[in-house]
């Protein structure tokens, strides 16, 4: 069924019908706060930007105006100025008034916002993550809902504190530090190697049974890797000391690993039910 929705979507009438449910949207739900949006804060900015205007050019506009007046006054009485007299002075001021007329109406017609026609550039097929497991006669190990999530994730990380206890060491939960790391494991003295090192940093990773894949970002592939599976309360756990052979790509923020491949082809340092 999948494969047919996929070759559906290749004929010219579907595509055709899609895409004008698309157009219609997006101008009728879309575009509209999109353009309201962007109206009220451009034309606040056009606003501020023309008071400026009017203070800056109206005061230019004055001493120029003054400067006429008093150079006129000084003519009549045979003091001239061989650089600047009235007549230019005066025409200095009309030239500030037609820049500042230009200026506004320029402003005032940037306050014309109008919304272009939508373009469609791409397109996608959405299925339910359910469906599609439930098509290809795959179970779904996704627990979708959050609190059976939730519920996971607090059971393997009582499993790997249970079992780091059991071994001597002194674990100390720091999930909710959200220093890319879940558990801060203090190494006694005497289990302490060559190195020195006294903490060790685990990710913990909680999966429901069948579970094929687990996702790691970019921080936490530096640390430790504790896979737990839960199955209705029970736990198995991997811990792998350095799971990850190559960092990620530059741009990727997190990597989906396949949990066999993780735990076959790595020195796996304990593996407990």
């Amino acid at each position: 069924m999948l494969i047919e929705a996929i070759r559906y979507g290749n004929d010219p009438d579907v595509r055709k019908r899609l895409y004008d449910i698309a157009v219609g949207y997006a101008i009728s739900q879309i575009i509209p706060a999109h353009v309201a949006e962007v109206r009220g804060r451009k034309i606040k900015l056009i606003e501020k930007t023309a008071k400026a205007v009017k203070e800056r050019l109206t005061a230019e506009i004055q001493y120029w105006d003054f400067r006429s007046a008093d150079l006129k006054q000084k003519e009549t009485t045979g003091k001239t100025n061989a650089k600047l007299n009235s007549q230019m002075a005066a025409r200095r001021a009309e030239e500030l008034v037609a820049r500042m007329q230009k200026r506004l109406a320029e402003l005032e017609t940037e306050k014309l916002i109008f919304a272009m026609p939508p373009v469609v550039v791409g397109g996608a097929l959405v299925i339910p993550r359910g469906l599609a497991y439930k098509l290809l006669s795959k179970p779904d190990t996704f627990a979708a809902d959050a609190a059976a999530r939730r519920e996971i994730e607090l059971t393997a990380m009582k499993a790997v504190m249970d079992i780091k206890k059991s071994l001597g060491y002194m674990p100390k939960d720091v999930s909710a530090a959200k220093v890319h790391y879940d558990v801060e494991s203090r190494i006694p003295l005497y289990k302490r190697d060559a190195n020195g090192a006294t903490l060790r940093f685990i990710e913990v990773k909680g999966r429901t049974s069948g579970a094929d894949t687990v996702t790691v970002t970019k921080n936490e592939i530096l640390m430790a890797l504790a896979i737990v599976e839960v199955d209705e309360g029970k736990t198995q756990t991997v811990y792998l000391k350095k799971p990850f052979g190559e960092p990620p790509d530059f741009g990727a923020d997190s990597v989906n690993y396949n949990i066999k491949e993780l735990t076959d082809n790595k020195e796996v340092i304990l593996k407990r039910d």
